[in-house]
């Protein structure tokens, strides 16, 4: 079975199975796509962080607070 959850419930859950490993050989965790795309682009942000990109952004397309909530600058 294949559940997918958000990134603080998936570390939870995974201490969990990997606790309960005979109870659990089914159980397939995955972080929800939403989530896996905010760590894609947090990743992202600490690559280009100071690097101006962040400027481009805020100035062009977003407020400065929305660039780093989504970048986590």
């Amino acid at each position: 079975m294949a559940i997918a959850c958000d990134e603080g419930v998936y570390h939870v859950a995974r201490e969990i199975l990997l606790d309960k490993r005979d109870e659990s050989a089914n159980i397939v965790l995955c972080i929800g796509s939403l989530h896996m795309i905010k760590v894609a682009l947090g990743c992202i942000g600490k690559y280009i962080n100071g690097s101006g990109a962040e400027t481009i952004l805020v100035e062009k397309v977003f407020g400065k607070k929305v660039v780093n909530a989504v970048i986590a600058l």
